[in-house]
């Protein structure tokens, strides 16, 4: 099912079974696809999802003590390094960066980025 922005699928499916007399409800729902970004790209513009097993890596490693935590270069860990990769960030109407939307990353234009980094702190 391919649909737009807003469109509640669970209700859909709830809807459907009630017009037909009976009772649905969505066992399975997986988003192929959220803009430019697809679970299966297929060598266009499409971008590479993160994958899942990446974010399993990330709260695996959460559990290690910092000295057993190996970093690449830049010392980002290999799960932040996969998320990176993936970072896309906007230009803004004034020609500067801008995180997505819905990130909650702040982005100060008179300062490059030079790293970026990673809280597994809930707030």
């Amino acid at each position: 099912m391919k649909v737009s922005g807003g469109t509640y699928v669970r209700s859909l499916a709830h809807d459907i079974g009630l017009a037909i007399g009976s009772a649905a409800h969505v066992v399975t729902l997986t988003r192929l696809r959220q803009g430019e970004f697809t679970l299966e790209p297929d060598g266009g513009a499409d971008k590479e999802c993160v994958p899942w097993e990446v974010f399993q890596e990330a709260a695996r490693e959460n559990e290690e003590p910092e000295e057993k935590v190996q970093r690449d270069e830049m010392g980002y860990r290999k799960w932040e390094s996969e998320v990176l990769k993936k970072l896309v960030l906007f230009e803004d109407n004034q020609g500067g960066l801008e995180a997505p939307p819905g990130t909650g990353m702040a982005m100060d234009a008179d300062k490059p980025i030079s790293k970026l980094s990673f809280s597994n702190k809930v707030k």
